[in-house]
């Protein structure tokens, strides 16, 4: 059984289920398909540095689908 946490984004209420996991569980990422990719990718780069996730993050990558509007 889950707590179902909301948060509010623009406008939505957006629910979600908070998991805590290990840091070494995280090996990569992969951005979704954006407009602007290249600074989603840098701003999470410098997010996981932030919250010392770097040593553990191997690839951060944006993802090859292409975006649809």
């Amino acid at each position: 059984q889950f707590e179902v946490q909301y948060r509010n984004k623009s406008g939505y209420i957006i629910p979600y289920i908070k998991v805590d996991f290990p840091k070494e569980a995280v090996s990569n990422i992969t951005v979704g398909p954006l407009i602007n990719s290249e600074m989603a990718v840098k701003n999470i780069k410098a997010l996981m540095q932030a919250r010392n996730y770097s040593s553990y993050i191997i690839d951060i990558k944006s993802s090859e689908i292409p975006i649809r509007y």
